[in-house]
């Protein structure tokens, strides 16, 4: 079997211009999706890896797909609270967060608008479970006296 030339190659490419930037266009087009697809996944893998604590769990509620959809009973979080395993502070309580996450819309600083901002309720023991949170102004909620 003998081997075709590459001067033919080379003039079947000049003589077939238009199918020839087709195949690369949509060879390039196909590789420029993969790498903005594989991008995209590196991006959330990192931000998922990189938040968070591996020692905190989230615990919601079956069927539920966020932490805004996800209701507990107060029998449920007081049960939870004290499983084996849950790790302790210095005084022996619970490193157990219960927390309400709602969806609130604002209006926009400079008036144009408004955005919709997810807005964490927790107490004490939240802020002990992220070490990263600091309170810069003003105080945390106080429970009001009976």
């Amino acid at each position: 079997m003998a081997a075709i030339p590459l001067s033919y190659n080379l003039r079947s490419l000049r003589i077939r211009w238009r199918t020839t930037i087709a195949t690369v266009f949509g060879i390039a087009l196909v590789v420029a999706v993969f790498v903005m697809v594989m991008a995209l996944a590196q991006g959330l893998r990192s931000t998922l890896v990189q938040t968070g604590d591996p020692r905190n769990y989230l615990v919601m509620r079956r069927g539920s797909t966020a932490e805004s959809s996800s209701q507990i009973m107060r029998e449920e979080v007081t049960r939870l609270k004290y499983l084996p395993g849950i790790a302790r502070d210095a005084q022996d309580r619970p490193l157990f967060s219960p927390e309400i996450v709602v969806l609130i819309y604002l209006d926009r600083l400079n008036g144009e608008g408004g955005a919709n901002v997810i807005v964490r309720g927790m107490g004490e023991m939240g802020l002990a479970l992220r070490p990263e949170i600091h309170l810069i102004e003003g105080r945390m909620f106080r429970k009001r006296p009976p």
